[in-house]
């Protein structure tokens, strides 16, 4: 599954920050994360706080990964937009944003227009042999 991540430049892999936070130790396993009960709850909780989630964000839309890094470029970071290949599986549509259809995020490319995040969440991690490529981000700044 191709899939799209807006970030800091020069990454080799992404840990979700609840982690790098130290909520959660990989050792407790998949299973407590992704099982039907506790999913929707992770879920949420991801898009209320996404500093203390337990997944990475991705997206299906190339735009909400360049919207993503622009916001990053607002604040005088160096970002880029990752295609990734995402093994069948591993990555799972957040159901809980705001929206029916996903989370309107503003288009870098024209302010005034909106575009639809369709998150797709990756537990835990993002090895870095699943990006294909990593694009310097050079549009405008949000």
């Amino acid at each position: 599954m191709t899939l799209y991540r807006g970030d800091l430049s020069g990454q080799s892999g992404f840990v979700a920050k609840g982690i790098l936070n130290g909520n959660y130790t990989p050792s407790e396993g998949l299973s407590s994360l992704i099982n039907s009960e506790d999913l929707t709850i992770n879920m949420f909780y991801h898009s209320m706080d996404s500093e203390n989630s337990l997944f990475v964000s991705t997206s299906d839309n190339m735009l909400v990964a360049e919207a993503f890094a622009a916001l990053g470029k607002g604040i005088g970071e160096n970002t880029s937009v990752y295609t990734l290949n995402v093994p069948a599986g591993r990555a799972i549509k957040n159901l809980n944003n705001y929206t029916p259809n996903g989370m309107d995020i503003q288009n870098p490319w024209s302010p005034k227009r909106l575009v639809q995040e369709n998150e797709w969440l990756v537990p835990l991690y993002i090895p870095g042999s699943w990006i294909v490529s990593e694009v310097p981000y050079t549009g405008p700044a949000l």
